[in-house]
């Protein structure tokens, strides 16, 4: 399989399958699960709880800009090797 940064092996693709298994799992549970909170939260007609809501996804997603900050790894434009060791070579 070709990449912008080569050849993928045989090893590496189930790794790739599990992700992408993964991400739509997670992506059709938010397209499941955030439109019937989100609709729950209108019926009940109360203003505060919706604001409460909002603010409470406001401040979820400044900390994960404050875990991304402190512990992200800056990498675009970089392969994976030069990111991560494989974890053929984790052992040595």
């Amino acid at each position: 399989m070709h990449t912008p940064y080569g050849l993928i092996t045989i090893v590496d693709e189930p790794t790739y399958s599990f992700k992408s298994t993964d991400n739509a799992q997670s992506y059709t549970l938010d397209g499941i699960i955030g439109p019937m909170l989100f609709g729950q939260l209108i019926q009940t007609q109360q203003r505060s709880r919706l604001l409460m809501s909002y603010l409470t996804g406001a401040a979820l997603m400044c900390a994960a800009a404050v875990v991304q900050a402190v512990w992200g790894v800056a990498a675009e434009r970089r392969a994976l090797e030069q990111v991560a060791r494989p974890l053929s070579q984790a052992g040595d």
